[in-house]
């Protein structure tokens, strides 16, 4: 019967419309949810065949909920360097276990550091990365790009100072022409413990004074103490081959060890770079260096003073001072002895179809069969965003629009009421009929 169809199609109607109230409702609850996605009630026709061209069954309507994933909201200013927004594609990996386990996506980077310093987010999730070496290099080797299984949670209470021992001294400056000498210049370098230790380097002529030749002797400590090695022979005088004078000639001969449990090794006459190998268990290797042979860029003879000038790298223990998170996603420690020492790479996760994504509870998604297969990246590659730190994406939600919509779906809801209503009256009407 028509009418009673009518009837069930004005029921189906209402239903429709209670369950686009409920995502409007729910869009502007969480008009201010960080990282919140939109969701939509679509409508689609639902037709019954009756099989004859002479009646009309009313089918009614069928509603699907989607939600807005690919949709990004406006990114706004935080104060907090652990707030994280992304400019683009991509999610954040994120788990409702510190083991990893429960693996989802979110755009919710609202990030804090738990009681034990796992970043989690307000949601609950914890944020997920790759554990970096000090030289950048992946922790536990190549990570998985398809999956989740090389990601642990971030942890910044976990990022320990650490001394660096120092691995390089370059020495550059002028040694006064024609001088006598000794002269003699101490340089702090760190050892493996990161203990403050001192080498020496005492410059004496060779062949007499003012023969603008010139040894110089390196001391693990001061002159007098422990003879490393001997680099002898820097001629400044010009008389090499294309040779300036002022400029070092650097002797044929390797330097040599002078002392008992050290070694010299790789020496270049083009530069003066030779190695020297510190006695130990971890084999301390330093390189040191005077410049290029022939150019102005590193030791000189002129007349003037004598003023040595050394770089040295490496460093003593030192403490945490803060944390910053660049655009790749690298996650990098600043020590306040001047380290500055990459801890974690948090990748980004995008799938194919973003909108076939299941959400769940804590604004998260997990993967679907219409979603397809997840592909991990470094941010700012393989078509990924970039990550903002001090930021927060917020919700996709207007609600001018939520508002507008409302309205409609008021009105709506009134109309399928009044085929309900109708439909009511005319069943009566026929009832009357057989009275």
């Amino acid at each position: 019967m028509s009418i009673g169809s009518a009837l069930q199609t004005g029921v189906n109607g209402l239903r429709a419309q209670a369950t686009k109230l409920a995502t409007i409702s729910d869009n502007i609850a969480n008009s201010s949810t960080v990282g919140y996605k939109r969701s939509t009630a679509q409508f689609s026709t639902l037709v019954i065949n009756t099989g004859s061209d002479s009646s009309y069954t009313a089918g009614g309507v069928t509603t699907q909920i989607r939600t807005e994933v690919s949709k990004a909201g406006t990114i706004l200013a935080s104060d907090s360097v652990t707030d994280l927004a992304i400019a683009g594609r991509g999610f954040f990996a994120v788990a409702n276990q510190v083991d990893g386990s429960g693996a989802a996506l979110t755009r919710a980077g609202s990030f804090r550091p738990d009681q034990f310093g796992n970043l989690q987010n307000s949601g609950g999730f914890f944020l997920q990365g790759f554990p970096l070496n000090p030289d950048g290099t992946y922790t536990n080797g190549a990570p998985s790009l398809t999956t989740f299984d090389s990601m642990e949670t971030v942890n910044i209470n976990a990022i320990q100072g650490a001394a660096r021992p120092t691995t390089q001294v370059l020495y550059n400056g002028n040694v006064p022409a024609g001088s006598a000498g000794p002269f003699q210049a101490g340089v702090q370098y760190f050892d493996e413990f990161g203990a403050t230790q001192t080498l020496t380097f005492n410059w004496v002529p060779n062949g007499g004074a003012g023969s603008n030749v010139w040894d110089v002797e390196i001391y693990d400590g001061p002159v007098g103490g422990t003879l490393v090695t001997t680099l002898a022979g820097i001629d400044f005088t010009g008389g090499g081959a294309g040779a300036v004078a002022g400029t070092p000639d650097y002797p044929a001969a390797a330097p040599v060890a002078a002392a008992a449990g050290y070694t010299v090794q790789n020496y270049s006459e083009a530069d003066g770079t030779f190695e020297i190998v510190l006695p130990g268990a971890a084999g301390q290797t330093i390189e040191l260096g005077f410049g290029a042979e022939n150019q102005l860029n590193g030791v000189t003879q002129f007349g003037g003073d004598f003023t040595p000038q050394t770089n040295v790298d490496g460093s003593a223990l030192g403490e945490l001072q803060q944390i910053d998170i660049q655009e790749d996603g690298t996650l990098v420690a600043i020590f306040d002895n001047g380290e500055i020492r990459p801890v974690y790479q948090i990748p980004l996760v995008d799938v194919i179809n973003p909108e076939g994504l299941d959400p769940v509870d804590g604004n998260a998604f997990t993967l679907s069969a219409d979603s397809g297969d997840l592909r991990v990246a470094t941010a700012g590659t393989n078509n990924t965003g970039t990550i903002s730190s001090g930021a927060l994406e917020g919700a996709n939600v207007d609600v001018a629009e939520e508002l507008t919509t409302l309205i409609e779906t008021q009105r709506a809801y009134s109309s399928n009421a009044t085929i309900v209503q109708t439909a009511d009256e005319m069943l009566e009407e026929v009832t009357r009929l057989g009275r």
